[in-house]
Parts: C-alpha cells; structure tokens; sequence
C-alpha cells in the first residue's frame, strides 16, 4: 500500500523524499505474512466459537 502511495504522489509531482521511516515499514509490511496470520485467526475462531443458530 505504501509503494502504491508512493507511486500516485510521484505521478502528481508531489515531493516525495528517501524517508528511511517509510522504507522500514514498506520492508516490514509483507501481505503474505499478513494473510496467513488472518487466516490463522480466523480457523482459531471458527474452532472456538460454535456457530449461531439462525433459525430461533
């Protein structure tokens, strides 16, 4: 999301400067790692929770 950002503001001439910040957390931002600990969470959840009933 930050490269993408990053993109559109050079696109617009924005100034957009080397921020070691934004490096550090573009390198410690991977979407794999992020889907999978979703995805753990979510199987933990299904196990935890019994499913509600929708008829009453």
């Amino acid at each position: 999301m930050l490269q993408i950002l990053e993109r559109i503001a050079k696109k617009v001439g924005a100034n957009v400067n080397d921020d070691p910040q934004v490096r550090a957390l573009e390198q410690a931002t991977r979407p794999e790692a992020l889907a999978e600990q979703i995805e753990e969470s979510y199987r933990e959840r299904q196990t935890v929770q019994p499913p509600k009933d929708v008829n009453p």
